[in-house]
């Protein structure tokens, strides 16, 4: 929040959130911005860490492929999520499309054999 407010903004100027995965230290803070729309892989939903929020928008992934990518779904003009189960079953990428470059965000891509085993892959 304190990098946030060195930036000159407040948390009711946040409009949209896009999750790339439940864990708490990703997810923790939605708490502080309740006006905005935060966009979740609907298989994240049930997560412990994202219950008693009514602001969440599940992401069906119904805009079909994105490049190589099987599934997506288009939030923004420019800003996608594309459905990229590994370190969480819900886990997602984000592309944002910049004058011509594409920017890939993400949470996190490591593997870990507990992640694994505690995901069932």
């Amino acid at each position: 929040m304190e990098a946030l407010a060195a930036l000159g903004y407040k948390p009711e100027q946040v409009s949209k959130i896009l999750l790339t995965h439940k864990h708490a230290d990703h997810s923790g803070e939605i708490k502080s911005f309740p006006d905005a729309k935060v966009y979740v892989n609907e298989n994240e939903l049930s997560a412990d860490e994202l219950q008693g929020f009514s602001n969440l928008v599940p992401v069906k992934f119904t805009d079909g492929a994105y490049h190589n990518f099987p599934e997506s779904q288009k939030i923004a003009d420019g800003i996608y999520m594309i459905k990229a189960k590994g370190h969480t079953n819900g886990n997602s990428i984000i592309i944002v499309e910049n004058e011509g470059l594409f920017y890939m965000l993400h949470g996190d891509i490591t593997y870990v054999d507990e992640a694994l085993y505690e995901n069932k892959l």
